[in-house]
């Protein structure tokens, strides 16, 4: 890791925010929001498409997560007043928040809590508000009803999962490549992916697995605003290769009050990582900017 991937910065509340910055430091700021289970590091292949788009790509850690102190009680909401200070902090007035999987909830909130400071919202591979609907099987369905009755499991739970990052990474890394494909799957099989790939996720779990449970039980609860008071412009893209997160990036869609959406047939859970100078020339164009 480098200095501009291993950022913090002091909370009025005394925590830590972690962050990584990448991109080009007079650009367009970006903050993006890592999937769940992911850490801030998960941005660093977009980081050549950030500066060749004039972008300032800012990632950080979530509560618990990575560089992050952990925030007992944490919500959604919570969340945008930790971006307002870290703006504040990088003397960023306006900017656009992105993000994928867990990490497009977080952009949703800080969009219905913080619009005046908001140029766009970016979301992809956003779960449903309710998340048993991305996650068909039963046992999946049995997972989502202990996170949302019996959340004191989850450290459990997740202790085992960051037991098998740590001590069996190529094994974890095998399942990945096999119930991958297409875009997902050329992506993985990139030159040095896996050896990123796996310090990523070992980084989300530097602190235990207390932050990346504690956020799993926020997904499958309520998420404590409604979509249809997200205000200001979202932009949404999702691949289609996954027909459950392609209805459900449709309904996502059809209820936020100003979304233009993009789908891509062949694309994947991974869409943005894959076609980042795309992603930030089409928003940056839409936005005046490049």
């Amino acid at each position: 890791m480098t200095s501009n991937d291993s950022k913090t910065h002091r909370l009025r509340d005394g925590r830590l925010l972690g962050y990584a910055e990448y991109g080009d430091p007079d650009g367009v700021a970006w903050f993006f929001f890592h999937g769940s289970g992911d850490s801030r590091l998960l941005l660093e292949p977009m980081a050549d498409a950030a500066m060749r788009t004039g972008v300032r790509l800012i990632s950080p850690d979530r509560p618990g997560i990575g560089l992050s102190d952990s925030q007992p009680n944490r919500s959604f909401i919570s969340w945008p007043s930790d971006v307002i200070e870290l703006a504040d902090a990088l003397s960023i007035d306006r900017f656009v928040v992105a993000g994928g999987g867990g990490g497009a909830v977080h952009a949703l909130a800080c969009g219905h809590q913080i619009p005046s400071r908001l140029r766009a919202t970016v979301i992809s591979s956003c779960p449903p508000p309710k998340l048993e609907e991305m996650l068909p099987g039963r046992g999946d369905r049995v997972g989502v009803w202990m996170l949302r009755h019996a959340s004191w499991l989850a450290p459990t739970v997740f202790k085992r999962r960051s037991a098998e990052v740590r001590s069996a990474p190529d094994k974890e890394w095998a399942h990945r490549m096999a119930v991958n494909d297409g875009e997902d799957l050329d992506f993985y099989r990139q030159p040095g992916r896996q050896q990123f790939w796996q310090g990523m996720q070992l980084e989300a779990y530097r602190q235990g697995a207390r932050g990346v449970a504690q956020e799993m039980v926020l997904l499958a609860r309520p998420w404590g605003f409604d979509l249809k008071n997200v205000t200001g412009k979202v932009f949404l893209w999702q691949g289609e290769h996954n027909p459950v997160l392609g209805r459900s990036a449709r309904a996502i869609a059809a209820t936020l009050p100003d979304c233009e959406a993009v789908f891509i047939p062949t694309g994947g859970w991974l869409w943005v990582l894959s076609h980042p100078d795309e992603l930030f020339s089409s928003v940056n164009s839409a936005l005046g900017e490049g």
